[in-house]
This record gives C-alpha cells, structure tokens and sequence, in this order.
C-alpha cells in the first residue's frame, strides 16, 4: 500500500465510519484522515489492533511507517524497499 486512504479503504463500507468505530474515534475525524491522505502516528497502535480484530491484512507499523516516509520524501531502509517488492528483509 502507499497511501493511508488506502489504509482508511480496507475496512467494511461505510469504510471511514467502520474504522471510527473500532478505534473510537468520531466519523468525522476518520474521515479527514482519509481526504488528508494523513492518519496521525498516535493512532497507528488503535488501528493495527483493529486491524488484527478484523482479520484486515496488510496493517502493520511497518506499513505505516513506510507510507509516512514516501508522504515525506525521506528514503525507505533497505528491508522495507525489499518487502514492497516482495523479497525477503533483510533481517528474517
């Protein structure tokens, strides 16, 4: 994934008020997080825990993190450039 709306997306529909109310956060917020293409890195525990309640694969902090690098333009590490291209980290 590269980007959090995608994140926001994999949820059941209504998508941003599903998440909201598995991570109790108000609709509306959700919803800014997914127009912004943003989701804040103190709510990143909430949603991986939700995440995993769901069974929804492909919510990690690492995940997470990478996107919020490539929004920010600084480079990936080397065992995230590898994952993303489905090769093996580094470090496993």
């Amino acid at each position: 994934m590269e980007r959090f709306d995608q994140i926001i997306r994999l949820w059941p529909e209504p998508s941003a008020a599903t998440l909201a109310r598995d991570i109790g956060r108000p609709q509306s917020r959700v919803r800014a997080w997914r127009f912004r293409d943003s989701i804040p890195a103190e709510a990143w525990p909430d949603i991986v825990a939700a995440a995993v309640d769901r069974r929804i694969a492909g919510v990690t902090y690492e995940v997470l993190a990478a996107i919020a690098r490539r929004k920010t333009g600084a480079p990936a590490r080397p065992a995230e450039a590898g994952a993303e291209k489905g090769g093996v980290p580094a470090n496993a």
